[in-house]
């Protein structure tokens, strides 16, 4: 890069015109801080994480595994682990000259399946697949929360698609769900990011309320990471002291243990995925051959990624 484009750039960005504040779909946020101690606590907080990774992609059909789990703590003590895992296939179709995705889910621990339709409203195959991880998210937090008195969800509570929102108000409904985000979605009139901002005006552990259920953290003093947390303001100080004692492990210090754990079980692996893709091509028998190349109709563009 031209060393006059690079000075450009740096000096752009540096530059701040009046005053400063930070923006959500267009309105001012007037944050307002509170300072935060650790404290004692031994109350139960369940973190909920997903995963999900491609099996089989063809132009006409898609194969995931879709994998959830929710980590239990009593205080700092992790106390249970819940796992869910889950086949999805999902085709596209055509009904009454209107496109729609077929969807078939099959439960890995009891075989059960479910089938539905979505309509395709410019909605791809990682849409689809991301929805209905998001929903299991959800379910999960619903299946447990009778059982804990915190579910902390890895994500916002905010809703995009019909399918999410009975979930999401249901959640919220027992004032005892929040979803922590470790991207903010907030900026300031500057374009400068939330973490940014907030790690400016103060350093030390602390919550900050934005208003309308929005609300920063900073889970620890050395941390350089400020998290969105979607919450209502019932029973916030209490959960707070339960993810500040939860964040200070040197992993990815000031962000809770609990969802970095979460995270690892849930995580699907490219190792899985190509295992079990071998086991369906093996079990197709005198279908394998036309499964390789319905799989070669979607790869031509792998190919020339691994050309050198």
């Amino acid at each position: 890069m031209n060393p006059s484009s690079i000075k450009r750039i740096l000096d752009t960005l540096k530059k701040k015109k009046g005053e400063e504040y930070l923006i959500k779909e267009g309105k001012k946020l007037t944050p307002l801080f509170s300072d935060m101690k650790s404290a004692k606590n031994t109350k139960k907080i369940v973190f909920i994480d997903g995963g999900n990774a491609d099996i089989l992609v063809t132009a006409g059909y898609a194969v995931q595994l879709i994998r959830v789990a929710g980590i239990v703590f009593k205080g700092k003590k992790r106390i249970e682990t819940v796992k869910k895992e889950w086949i999805v296939l999902v085709k596209k179709i055509m009904k009454e000259k209107k496109a729609y995705f077929s969807v078939e889910e099959i439960n890995e621990e009891t075989n059960e399946s479910i089938n539905f339709e979505l309509e395709c409203k410019e909605m791809c195959y990682d849409d689809v697949f991301g929805l209905i991880r998001r929903i299991k998210e959800l379910k999960l937090g619903l299946e447990l929360i009778e059982r804990v008195d915190f579910v902390v969800l890895d994500g916002s509570l905010e809703f995009k698609h019909p399918l999410e929102e009975k979930y999401v108000k249901k959640l919220m409904s027992t004032k005892k769900a929040f979803g922590l985000c470790k991207t903010t979605g907030v900026y300031t009139n500057h374009g400068r990011t939330a973490n940014e901002y907030l790690l400016e005006q103060k350093k030390d552990i602390w919550l900050c309320d934005a208003g309308e259920n929005l609300h920063f953290i900073h889970l620890h003093k050395k941390s350089d990471y400020v998290f969105r947390l979607d919450a209502s303001d019932e029973k916030l100080s209490e959960l707070f002291y339960l993810l500040i004692e939860n964040s200070k492990d040197p992993v990815f210090l000031g962000y809770p243990y609990g969802l970095i754990y979460a995270d690892k079980i849930a995580r699907v692996s490219d190792e899985e995925c190509k295992a079990l893709q071998m086991e369906l091509i093996f079990k197709a028998g005198d279908k394998a051959d036309q499964l390789k190349k319905a799989m070669k109709s979607k790869d031509a563009h792998s190919i020339l990624d691994n050309i050198k």
